[in-house]
């Protein structure tokens, strides 16, 4: 986790806020587990429920799901028992994995159907999962292949998101619209 600073320090402890309210900031926040070094959780420790249950919380954190993060630990525990995993290294491929293998029935080519006019792709995300990024690189690969692309700013929220997707759409040489929020 990041450290805190100075200025946190000089405060007053404060009363921790309740698990609902922690959820929350924790599903708002711009990181996702993702962005944690899991090998500084497990840093010098036996991986055991403690881990495990860190790791549980992560994976909600990131909106991964219940479900699927049900199934994940529950694959993960049966390995810790049968001492599959005893290291950080060995967690973290036998996560990937995990994860990997959910997604797998998910994974096709994005292919436009050229039939239905206007495609519209719709791209939804926490904050910080890269969706910006991915509607550059779609522009790019779509008008690569001929066809006309707009991007069309629905973020007004977050400080700099439409001038970002605008800097996209002219590196791609797509159309762009957005709406400015009232000021």
């Amino acid at each position: 986790m990041p450290s805190s600073s100075p200025q946190d320090a000089a405060r007053a402890p404060e009363a921790r806020p309740g698990f609902l309210a922690r959820l929350r900031q924790r599903l708002n926040r711009g990181n996702s587990w993702l962005t944690y070094d899991l090998a500084d959780l497990v840093k010098g420790r036996e991986i055991d429920a403690a881990i495990l249950e860190e790791l549980e919380t992560r994976l909600i954190s990131a909106d991964v799901g219940v479900a699927a993060t049900e199934r994940i630990l529950g694959e993960l525990r049966e390995r810790v028992v049968r001492r599959e995993l005893a290291n950080a290294d060995a967690l973290v491929r036998a996560l990937r994995e995990g994860v990997a293998e959910i997604l797998a029935p998910c994974a096709r080519p994005l292919v436009l159907d050229r039939a239905h006019k206007p495609f519209v792709i719709l791209v939804v995300g926490v904050n910080g999962s890269g969706k910006t990024t991915t509607i550059g690189k779609l522009a790019r690969r779509f008008a690569t292949q001929g066809a006309s692309v707009l991007i069309a700013a629905g973020d007004t929220f977050r400080a700099a998101a439409i001038e970002q997707l605008k800097v996209w759409a002219d590196r791609t040489g797509a159309a762009f619209a957005a709406q400015r929020q009232p000021q």
